[in-house]
């Protein structure tokens, strides 16, 4: 929750800063949010899952951003082999690392490669490690990278995919497509909110079972059309290409955070709050 001092200085406010991972917010946060005088919601879907959950305060929604000069425009060859396909997360079920590896598997060439990209190793990612070993087309990779050693992964990728069961936002995918990376993602929750049409490559989802930790549902990606989209996109490389230039001027004409941070404040306006001066 980040506190906003109000223009007449009498009093402040409360305003929380939130994303969910579910139809739902979990009940043990409920109680919380009671005492928020206005909240910001990380997507849409995030929005309607606070309305749902019976929270009454003013809701705006104030998605996340890129960096322009971070992430430009990148113009990557088409017919590299082996076809690269990115997936920047932690393992684990919400980000559908399971159903990703199976629709990878079930792909019967050798002149591809899935790259998974995660922040640290978990018993999760042992576990697939070892279910995976003797396939060498899957590249598992836990290095921290800087800024421009990132930069230079989506370089060599050749698409990013992005099977998510449940995303307050969807960052990684945002910050991909800035690149002109074309990208599958779950038609579902905050990757919604990113994407237009001829641009992100949407994965349907095939059930809404409930979700873990009280949070409603989540979304069920469907394996058989993954395996169908990526197929579709070694297939189509010229296409795919464009579907990426498509997304990525999207990314750069209205998700910098220059643009969000002026979405923003007319909300805070409207409780007569200003943001704080920065610190010198």
């Amino acid at each position: 929750a980040d506190v906003f001092q109000k223009t007449e200085r009498e009093s402040l406010a409360l305003m929380g800063y939130f994303q969910c991972e579910g139809t739902l917010v979990a009940g043990w946060l409920l109680d919380f949010f009671k005492h928020f005088d206005a909240m910001l919601a990380t997507s849409h879907a995030t929005k309607q899952a606070i309305l749902d959950s019976g929270i009454t305060c003013p809701v705006h929604v104030f998605g996340h951003g890129i960096d322009p000069e971070q992430f430009p425009m990148i113009d990557r060859p088409v017919g590299r082999k082996p076809y690269t396909f990115l997936h920047l997360a932690d393992v684990q079920a919400r980000k559908g690392t399971d159903v990703l590896i199976e629709a990878f598997k079930a792909i019967p060439r050798k002149d591809i490669r899935l790259h998974i990209k995660a922040q640290w190793e978990n018993p999760e990612s042992k576990d697939y490690r070892k279910r995976t070993a003797n396939d060498p087309r899957i590249v598992w990779d836990f290095k921290s990278y800087p800024p421009m050693e990132l930069k230079a992964l989506m370089e060599k990728a050749d698409c990013g995919v992005f099977p998510s069961r449940a995303e307050g936002f969807g960052m990684p995918k945002l910050e991909c497509e800035a690149t002109g990376l074309p990208c599958i993602a779950t038609n579902a929750f905050g990757y919604k909110d990113t994407s237009v049409p001829d641009a992100t490559i949407l994965l349907n989802v095939k059930s809404w079972p409930p979700s873990a930790c009280d949070r409603g549902t989540q979304a069920e990606p469907d394996k058989d059309h993954l395996t169908h989209l990526m197929t579709l996109c070694v297939d189509n490389p010229e296409w795919a290409k464009a579907c990426g230039n498509i997304a990525g001027q999207n990314a750069h004409a209205h998700w910098k955070w220059s643009d969000k941070i002026a979405e923003l404040l007319p909300f805070l306006k409207t409780f007569g709050l200003e943001p704080p001066t920065p610190r010198a």
